[in-house]
Order: C-alpha cells, then sequence, then structure tokens
C-alpha cells in the first residue's frame, strides 16, 4: 500500500473535523429510521477518521 503526505492547515484541519462531524450525525439520523439497529460501518470508519483529524490538529499546537 502507497501513503502519500498530505500538508493541512489548522484551518482545513478544523472545517474537515466539522464536516466529519456533520455527516456522522446525518448516519445517525438515518439510523434512527432504520429498522436494523447497532452502529453503521460507515459510522465506525467516520469515528476512526474523525480520531485521526482530531489527534493531527492536536499535534499541530
Amino acid at each position: 500500500m502507497t501513503y502519500r503526505k498530505v500538508e493541512l492547515t489548522d484551518m482545513q484541519l478544523s472545517h474537515a473535523v466539522v464536516a466529519v462531524q456533520r455527516y456522522m450525525d446525518d448516519l445517525l439520523h438515518k439510523a434512527d429510521h432504520d429498522a436494523e439497529g447497532g452502529e453503521h460501518e460507515d459510522y465506525l470508519v467516520a469515528q476512526s477518521v474523525l480520531a485521526v483529524l482530531k489527534a493531527a490538529k492536536q499535534a499541530g499546537h
């Protein structure tokens, strides 16, 4: 697997955190209307992305 380095400004990280949080909220709202129950795989992935973004933001300070 190949990774490439991406540099983001603090503002870009902040926008990314907000976008992921909104996406997670939308997934939760959708899950409320689904009969399946349990955590959706997309939500779990979004949680991981959010954790990485927050860690990157903290590391920048």
